[in-house]
């Protein structure tokens, strides 16, 4: 979007996956995102939230700094209005605007057991880039992790199959913004 001018012409396509905590119902879940992958788990948090839905979620939430915390002001709300919904952001640093005094550092098993000390005991939802989800599977399956109830989502095109990359490039458009 950095170089869109006006009169070019957009293309999209409607969402693409399976990645749902519906398909791998549990009382308690964890939601692990970093950076942008937060946009799945949003969703389904927001179901739960808005239906009221009597499940125990951690959310954990890795970011750059306290300005890169995606939703943030929304997954507070939730925290505040649902007693079972716990919401944790992690930081690597500092932000320009915003000394960060919550948890720190990158993902790891002795953070994952201080936020969510049961964490073996629940359905796991990972989705962010492709180190930080190789670096919780390492985690998960360091802790003898029932892997079965590990679930990820991949938001790195170069994965996609060549089938369902040319799915996406064929879809025709729905509507064209100028």
């Amino acid at each position: 979007h950095d170089h869109l001018k006006p009169g070019m012409e957009l293309r999209a396509t409607g969402p693409m996956g399976e990645f749902t905590s519906l398909a791998h119902p549990a009382q308690k879940y964890l939601f692990l995102s970093g950076g942008s992958g937060i946009t799945p788990l949003m969703s389904m948090a927001r179901a739960y939230h808005d239906l009221a839905l009597p499940r125990d979620i951690v959310f954990v939430h890795f970011a750059r700094t306290p300005a890169d915390i995606i939703f943030r002001a929304e997954l507070e709300l939730m925290a505040r209005n649902l007693p079972s919904f716990r919401f944790v952001a992690v930081c690597e640093s500092d932000g320009p605007g915003e000394r960060w005094g919550g948890f720190s550092g990158r993902v790891s098993q002795p953070l994952l057991q201080l936020i969510a000390p049961d964490f073996l005991t629940r359905e796991v939802m990972v989705c962010g880039p492709a180190p930080f989800m190789a670096a919780v599977r390492a985690i998960l399956a360091g802790a003898a992790f029932d892997m079965a109830r590990h679930h990820e989502e991949s938001f790195d095109f170069a994965l996609l199959t060549d089938d369902t990359a040319e799915e996406a490039v064929a879809a025709p458009a729905a509507r064209t913004f100028t």
